[in-house]
């Protein structure tokens, strides 16, 4: 007889933890004080200890009743960690002592950044002078501008002492069309400034083993491999796709980019680092009759994927990937096969445990989006065409891929930038292809750079390879139509549209006219609501 196979949402249990964990965060974003998740907490070790006390009750058709505290367990905690999350929360929080404050140390987190009137960094601040010539123990953000006649740029890695006289509050503009005030909130970042050089002063610099000194001297190492052999145009993009450093794009090259929906290809996100770890694995290939043989080949791998995550700034983006390929690693080592669902919740949720803030992150949301739209609509894209010749066949998986992640990335898009790329598909069909190879090729020009050997060749050839992609690029977002402007997706509006596209895939897989009378239930709600708004409104 053959054996029934498990639910999904049975064989991959974070799935079932992870929404709780989401609302707790959506919670505890709104709360100015930790009641809610501390009473959370309360009302769950009650339970708890009440359904382990009373084993008889949680028998036969009441096995799920135990579950109900655990989802609050998680529930609470998101919510907890959220409000810690928020800087503004913290006694110590640097906007709390600022009005005493005459100096501030800190320590750079970025390279210089150029900007419209210099160099931009954002430092992380430790400490603080007061007037009373007392120093206190301080934590918070600044992006701090310097002026382009600095001789002596900050580092990360280095501490330096800072006037607060330039110190002031992010604030948006009135008709400002993009709040920046709120962007910034959102990580962590409430005041900026402007300082010359003499309003700071370096205290000390790293050590010799200081892993920020290493990664920033990755990053500059990378930044000037490209310069050597490229135009300005074409080194800005390799810039941007080998590390995520996007300063020296043009704004004509970024909007194109944008408006054809394939901006992913310049910032750096899982299709990068799957390359790098393709590319690892098969450059790695020595003797593995050994476990201790197995584990080295992957703690080397694990070892050059963390260190390319820092040098292009451990986005969430791509943090998400390494985390999800280290599972994979791990999972061949102690041959157990990891679900990918399991793996997706389990990442997603361990990202968020560690820093809550990103949920709001727009790199985070289209990251999961995209890999969970490929997770679940690449199979059946993929089965509405079958082709024999090879190359059709790949040419359809890709947009197969394409297709599938721009199902559940689109609401996500609509709702953030009010744009919808109308040639999507071809422009990924284009670029996918000559990026994956322009990054080979950079990669082993920023390597041949780093020991001191010629890189003309693999210069030249990255340097083609991006030309022909921002020509096509150029040519698409050209075209008549090319993006759908002036969208506009509310809160309500963007749930709505994942739950019908819920409903929509569970009738796919399942063939069922409940879930087809669902759907179909779902639209006409959504349609009334909308014309009676409309209505209203008039």
């Amino acid at each position: 007889m053959a054996l029934k196979k498990a639910p999904y949402w049975q064989a991959a249990p974070f799935l079932r933890l992870l929404p709780a964990l989401l609302v707790g965060i959506v919670a505890g974003d709104g709360i100015t004080r930790p009641w809610l998740p501390v009473t959370g907490l309360s009302v769950t070790s009650v339970c708890l200890a009440f359904f382990q006390g009373n084993p008889a009750l949680c028998r036969y058709h009441y096995r799920w009743l135990p579950g109900l505290p655990v989802l609050l367990l998680v529930f609470s905690l998101g919510a907890l960690g959220s409000y810690a999350a928020q800087i503004r929360h913290r006694p110590w929080w640097l906007g709390n002592q600022l009005h005493q404050v005459v100096a501030l140390v800190g320590t750079p987190q970025t390279i210089p950044l150029p900007g419209r009137r210099g160099f931009s960094q954002k430092f992380s601040i430790t400490e603080a002078l007061l007037t009373q010539n007392r120093t206190i123990a301080v934590a918070g953000s600044i992006q701090v501008s310097l002026d382009s006649n600095n001789t002596h740029l900050p580092m990360p890695g280095e501490t330096w002492l800072l006037s607060a006289t330039p110190v002031r509050k992010i604030i948006t503009r009135p008709g400002e069309k993009f709040n920046y005030a709120a962007f910034a909130a959102r990580h962590q970042l409430f005041h900026q400034g402007f300082w010359k050089e003499q309003e700071l002063r370096k205290l000390n610099s790293p050590g010799t083993l200081s892993a920020a000194r290493w990664l920033s001297a990755a990053q500059l190492s990378a930044i000037s491999a490209m310069r050597k052999t490229m135009p300005e145009t074409e080194a800005g993009l390799a810039m941007a796709l080998l590390i995520g450093y996007r300063q020296e794009i043009s704004k004509l090259l970024l909007q194109a980019y944008s408006d054809t929906g394939v901006m992913h290809v310049i910032a750096v996100s899982g299709m990068h680092l799957s390359l790098l770890f393709t590319v690892l694995q098969h450059l790695l290939k020595f003797p593995e009759h050994y476990r201790y043989q197995q584990w080295g080949k992957a703690m080397l791998i694990t070892s050059i994927v963390i260190f390319f995550c820092g040098v292009a700034g451990n986005t969430p983006s791509i943090l998400r990937a390494a985390v999800m390929f280290i599972l994979q690693l791990l999972s061949k080592l102690i041959r157990k096969p990891v679900n990918t669902g399991q793996a997706l919740s389990l990442t997603a949720f361990g990202l968020l445990c560690c820093e809550p803030m990103w949920l709001w992150d727009a790199g985070f949301q289209l990251s999961f989006a995209a890999l969970t739209g490929i997770v679940i609509y690449q199979p059946l894209f993929s089965q509405l065409l079958v082709f024999r010749n090879r190359f059709l066949k790949g040419v359809w998986e890709l947009a197969a891929v394409t297709l599938a992640a721009q199902v559940l990335t689109a609401p996500i898009s609509i709702k953030l930038f009010h744009q919808l790329p109308v040639y999507f598909l071809a422009a990924n069909l284009v670029a996918v292809p000559l990026s994956s190879v322009a990054l080979l090729t950079g990669l082993l020009q920023w390597l041949l750079s780093a020991v001191n050997l010629p890189v003309h060749l693999p210069g030249f050839l990255t340097g083609w390879l991006i030309r022909i992609m921002n020509g096509s690029i150029g040519h698409l977002h050209l075209l008549p139509g090319a993006v759908i402007t002036g969208l506009a997706l509310s809160d309500k509006a963007l749930y709505t549209c994942y739950l019908f596209l819920f409903f929509v895939t569970r009738w796919l897989q399942c063939r069922t006219a409940g879930w087809l009378t669902a759907t179909l239930c779902l639209a006409l709600i959504a349609g009334l609501a909308y014309y009676w708004q409309a209505f209203s409104h008039q």
